[in-house]
């Protein structure tokens, strides 16, 4: 979990990076955009998040790979010519060592959404108090059916999570903060309390249409959106 969480704060750090680059562009500062191969950071900086958070694996060490040798190509370190060649050699060569050590080159550690995903609609429906769904690459549909939830935490990054909170039940006020980068996500709100979104979207859009009761006196789950270059369904 800790992996996770430094992945996604490594992350917001790359989209400050980005913002930055953006503003000295348009001041005038430097030419950002004018760095060759600059669009490459997008397929190499996920690959290293991904290894962050599962290990070293064959898709991951795959897609960081291609990514280096596209820049390569950009900074005409290599003829362009060379590069599917290049990417054929190294796919077979990631096959005979995915053939022959297998078991050691990946980690039991699932991704949500490839191999092991969490409780789903088609399975038994989580029960956690406290749950936090995250999802890189992929895309989860998770349904929480816990009877005293006290607090959630939902991220989607380069993916898509679904989460149904509608069976939950809630005794006391609690938050659940649902994160989005070049994502998005979706959240069937609880119906028996009373809901509050919070959005603070950067490059990024929030539609609440979820339905909430008015008596004061039922407790208030406060849902807290933030979506960078993503979105947020609340429904």
């Amino acid at each position: 979990m800790a992996r996770k969480k430094l992945s996604v704060m490594l992350f917001g750090i790359l989209v400050i990076l980005l913002g930055i680059g953006l503003l000295g562009q348009a001041v005038g500062w430097w030419s950002f955009i004018g760095f060759p191969g600059w669009w490459t950071l997008f397929i190499i900086v996920p690959a290293l998040f991904l290894m962050i958070n599962y290990g070293i694996r064959f898709w991951n060490t795959l897609v960081l790979g291609v990514g280096i040798l596209l820049l390569l190509k950009e900074q005409h370190i290599i003829k362009g010519e060379m590069v599917f060649p290049i990417i054929i050699a190294l796919l077979v060569i990631a096959l005979g060592i995915r053939i022959a050590f297998g078991s050691r080159f990946s980690q039991v550690n699932p991704v949500p959404g490839f191999n092991n995903p969490p409780p789903t609609y088609f399975g038994q429906p989580d029960l956690s108090q406290t749950f936090d769904y995250d999802v890189v690459f992929g895309s989860i549909k998770v349904k929480n059916a816990c009877q005293n939830l006290l607090s959630g935490k939902i991220s989607a990054v380069f993916g898509s999570a679904e989460i149904d909170l509608t069976e939950i039940r809630v005794y006391n006020d609690i938050v659940i903060e649902s994160s989005a980068a070049f994502g998005g996500v979706k959240i069937y709100a609880p119906r028996n309390c009373r809901v509050k979104v919070e959005n603070s979207s950067v490059f990024g859009g929030c539609d609440n249409r979820a339905a909430t009761l008015t008596d004061p006196t039922l407790p208030q789950v406060t849902i807290k959106v933030s979506s960078a270059f993503g979105g947020t369904e609340v429904l």
